[in-house]
């Protein structure tokens, strides 16, 4: 394991191992019946934020951290500041072809 997959090992397992408040959800960490698609839904976020920052990682001169995921956003896919619709090709800008 190189030292840029450790440091983000580490990260993310920081991420997961905040507890939050009640009626508060940290998609990394908990699971929701109804919302997700099963238990597997924490691992599956996670690994995708995992894979979203190693390629940025060596290029990145920062990493920001916003305050809320979103629930169209991160809640599902795992990356923040996106949405469902931008990570699945669906997302449209209003842009007219």
């Amino acid at each position: 394991m190189s030292q840029t997959q450790q440091q983000i090992g580490e990260f993310v397992a920081g991420v997961q191992a905040y507890v939050s408040p009640v009626n508060v959800v940290n998609p990394w960490r908990d699971y929701v019946t109804g919302y997700d698609i099963g238990p597997e839904a924490v691992k599956i976020r996670s690994e995708h934020l995992v894979r979203y920052l190693e390629p940025r990682m060596s290029k990145a001169r920062y990493i920001f951290i916003a305050e809320a995921v979103g629930y169209q956003g991160a809640r599902f896919s795992g990356v923040p500041l996106t949405s469902e619709r931008m990570v699945t090709g669906n997302h449209s800008l209003g842009i007219t072809r």
